[in-house]
């Protein structure tokens, strides 16, 4: 059986230092990470084969979540909690991100339907 740690051997010794430039990683928060606050099992574990000593990253990993009652550096901080290691805003994708696109929209009159804090985060 393959295990998590032989496929991450294998990669290394196939691609070398090049298997970081060759791909990324891209994780869904919700469900796949965490199940409502708690850390799934053995999520950390998988971390620590794409991670080094000092808890960065070897392989480029950005996280998504469909989630939008928070802003991404709230996000970031709130994973990198769970993780013990730093995750930057810039590593997560919230379902509003791509919104920073439509900068021809961000002066007209536009309609957010959303709950809590949906304003503000329109607004950000």
């Amino acid at each position: 059986m393959l295990t998590a740690k032989r496929i991450a051997s294998l990669l290394l010794r196939q691609y070398g230092r090049r298997v970081t430039n060759s791909f990324g990683i891209v994780l869904d928060i919700d469900g796949v990470l965490l199940r409502g606050r708690e850390l799934l099992p053995r999520v950390k574990d998988a971390f620590r084969l794409i991670t080094d000593e000092n808890n960065s990253f070897q392989i480029p990993t950005v996280f998504l979540t469909n989630g939008t009652n928070c802003m991404r550096k709230e996000k970031a901080e709130k994973l990198s909690d769970h993780l013990g290691f730093p995750i930057t805003p810039h590593q997560v994708i919230m379902a509003h991100s791509p919104l920073r696109m439509f900068h021809d929209l961000h002066k007209k009159h536009v309609l957010v339907v959303g709950q809590s804090n949906a304003r503000s985060i329109a607004e950000a």
